[in-house]
This record gives C-alpha cells, structure tokens and sequence, in this order.
C-alpha cells in the first residue's frame, strides 16, 4: 500500500489523527511480546520510540 493508499484508507475509516512509522528492512513489529514480522537485521536496530495503544480503555 502506498502512503497516498494509506491516507485514503484512514480517511475513509474515519481517522482524523494518522502516524506513519518508518518501514524499513530493519523495523521489528511485536504484538504481544513476539516478533511478528522478519526483519533484515536480526532483532532489529534499537531504537527509542515505540507506538502503544491501549485497547482496555
């Protein structure tokens, strides 16, 4: 999906508030404490910043 995708999609959804998070071949995606995706570099490149989302609330 492109970024232009993206944004339409969010739109279409509702979304009024979107982020886009960098995708590189070294980004890791965990869900619930496992990795779930396969990045280029094992474990990823550390980095400071993460995005939550809190679905108890």
């Amino acid at each position: 999906m492109t970024l232009y995708e993206l944004a339409s999609f969010m739109k279409s959804i509702g979304c009024v508030n979107a982020m886009n998070l960098d995708g590189g071949g070294s980004t890791v995606m965990y869900v619930n404490g496992r990795v779930v995706n396969m990045p280029k570099v094992k474990g990823g490149i550390a980095l400071s910043n993460a995005l939550t989302i809190d679905l108890k609330s």
